[in-house]
């Protein structure tokens, strides 16, 4: 059935692929093109565009330049700096909620949904070739109701649908661009689409909905099927002692034995992987491992996967050297290779890996903190329009650095495709010449690049953790100091004792979103980090009451587990669960570690009962 549902989308997909000025100074806003939004709502929009213009200007013009009008829509009402950029599209975006699915059954009408967030290249590149364009608004708001999600505001929604969409095309990407029925199943899923191809994808699904609606519901339930086999109840699982052993095994023959990580490009730091294998050399001498680690470890902060100018990593190398990266920083990478490399100093002794755990400890410090707020999610791979920018430089900017310093640092260039500017890296990152040129390059570009100034708990959770395995290394009271403060305002802005309730994201000290699994899972384990590097009971009783929560929220006796609040009224068709390390750890396997080391730490038998029961 899965190749005859492939061949469906694909033959679907191919198919589609035949195929004034206004002077005034300040630009008229108006409704979406061709919506039917009455002039009342419109004007409680203009209301909260006017509120908000004044804070988040760079936002709302970020997809127009001296627009003759603005088109406003519902986007304007939330909370997340990826929905706002949108707001001002032409399209009548709606966000997520169980209205959108009653609408589009009363009206008859599918769902057009585009998933992205703030820092995507891809989903910057669509909405200037599609989204912002009227030809494509008119198709959208005259024959679908179109939604926009935030993927690291809904986390669920994101996987629920990028699982789809593994499922249809065997890989995964964003902006994630779907059209759903009234159950929210996917009639049609892929990536990135090109203008031309998108419209021409519109017009045909318009009318074969209204011509053979059955044929594309049909298609939908069998993609969403594969999906639900997913998360069917699997049979107890029987440990044996010699899995962890043979899983080892299992990696080593999927690892690249010249330039480390997982075989192939992209690569990814996979920190999952990684801890895990670090955590297996702390029980054994296996040198081909230990070898095979360390590899991936010096290759990953010698090369452009690493900042060599303002330091922290980027999100992934392209190619298979990690040498040319996808140049946008996600703080889940900082906070969890922040683990890997204080676990791997004590491993190996090495003191470039410390010198890696004090560079990322003060990237986050420069770059994403905020006092009394949070760290920041991420910070954008474009910059003046184009990929990378930021952290390449011209060979007139390179001139500026004499031959001497530049041999003297082993300074490494490499040329960016599509583009006069160079990447840099350095053999001996560490040597003085090194830090000089390191300075004299920071200082060439002023501005930065656009950073996501919404705070994620459970990425923050895993700075946490990750400074307190850096305090531990380094022994350094300002990164102890740094976690402590983290912990207390992550406590104090996203959690709610009055509703004893977690959030999953705030901006501009406004909460959003109800907490996922991930969040009270990494939370509780950064509380659990901070009681070990202090002793502060006050720690281990928040990491309890999250736990506790958590226990009640998400555990299913027959699926684990579950990503999604199971009391919180959720719209997705699956109850989705996520069992494998991917971007950040699993939620499960953390929440599980939490319950361990509760019980360890506490001596209460409720934990271990709940232990057993996981």
């Amino acid at each position: 059935m899965k190749a005859k549902l492939m061949l469906a989308v694909c033959l679907l997909f191919q198919s589609i692929t035949l195929g004034a000025v206004n002077d005034d100074a300040t630009p008229k806003i108006v409704a979406p093109i061709q919506s039917d939004m009455p002039p009342a709502k419109l004007a409680q929009l203009v209301a909260v565009y006017h509120q908000k213009q004044a804070i988040h200007a760079d936002l709302l013009n970020a997809s127009h330049a001296k627009p003759a009008k603005i088109y406003l829509n519902e986007l304007i009402k939330q909370n997340s700096p990826y929905l706002l950029r949108h707001a001002t599209n032409p399209i009548d975006w709606k966000p997520w909620s169980k209205e959108v699915f009653s609408q589009a059954k009363a009206q008859n009408k599918l769902v057009f949904l585009s998933i992205g967030y703030s820092t995507c290249h891809w989903c910057h590149v669509m909405e200037q070739d599609s989204f912002v364009k009227t030809d494509i608004a008119k198709l959208l708001n005259q024959h679908f109701i179109a939604v926009k999600v935030d993927r690291e505001s809904h986390p669920a929604i994101d996987e629920l649908y990028t699982q789809a969409l593994t499922q249809v095309t065997g890989s995964s990407g964003w902006p994630i661009t779907a059209v759903l029925n009234e159950k929210g199943e996917p009639v049609f899923i892929n990536a990135f689409l090109a203008h031309d191809k998108l419209k021409i994808l519109l017009t045909r699904l318009a009318g074969m909905w209204q011509n053979n609606a059955t044929y594309l519901n049909i298609n939908a339930a069998n993609v969403m099927k594969l999906v639900k086999e997913q998360h069917s109840s699997a049979p107890p699982l029987k440990w044996d002692p010699r899995t962890l052993a043979s899983t080892v095994q299992k990696v080593i023959t999927q690892l690249d034995k010249v330039d480390g990580g997982f075989v192939g490009r992209p690569k990814f730091p996979s920190e999952g992987m990684l801890l895990f294998l670090l955590d297996s050399l702390t029980r054994t001498d296996d040198l081909i491992l230990s070898g095979l680690v360390e590899l991936q470890l010096d290759k990953m902060s010698a090369k452009g996967m690493y900042d060599a100018i303002h330091g922290g990593f980027h999100r992934y190398s392209t190619d298979t050297q990690w040498l040319v990266p996808h140049y946008e920083k996600m703080l889940y990478n900082q906070g969890q290779l922040l683990m890997v490399y204080a676990q791997a100093a004590k491993i190996y002794g090495k003191p470039r890996y410390k010198a890696i755990v004090k560079d990322t400890v003060e990237f986050i410090r420069q770059w994403l903190y905020q006092p009394g707020v949070g760290l920041y999610s991420a910070i954008d791979a474009d910059f003046n329009g184009e990929d990378g920018a930021f952290y390449l430089r011209t060979a007139a900017q390179l001139a500026q650095i004499s031959d001497p310093l530049r041999k003297a640092a082993s300074m490494q260039t490499y040329p960016f495709e599509h583009s006069d500017k160079f990447g840099i890296y350095f053999t001996q990152p560490d040597a003085s010449p090194s830090k000089s040129i390191r300075k004299l390059l920071a200082g060439q570009i002023k501005q930065k690049p656009h950073i996501d100034k919404k705070i994620i708990t459970a990425w923050n959770a895993l700075v946490i953790w990750g400074l307190a395995d850096a305090w531990q290394v380094l022994e350094t009271p300002d990164i102890k100091q740094l976690a402590t403060e983290m912990g207390q305002t992550l406590w104090s802005e996203l959690y709610s004792p009055s509703a004893q309730q977690l959030y999953r994201s705030s901006f501009n000290h406004t909460v959003a979103e109800l907490g996922t699994l991930e969040d009270y899972a990494f939370f509780a384990k950064a509380m659990i980090r901070l009681f070990d590097i202090s002793a502060d009971k006050i720690w281990l009783e928040r990491a309890s009451l999250l736990s506790k929560s958590a226990l009640n929220k998400f555990k299913n006796d027959s699926d684990g587990f579950v990503f999604s609040d199971q009391k919180s009224g959720s719209t997705l068709a699956v109850n989705v669960t996520k069992t494998k390390d991917a971007e950040v750890l699993a939620g499960g396997a953390v929440m599980v570690e939490v319950l361990q080391d509760l019980w360890l730490r506490t001596g209460d038998v409720f934990y271990r009962q709940q232990l057993k029961k996981s």
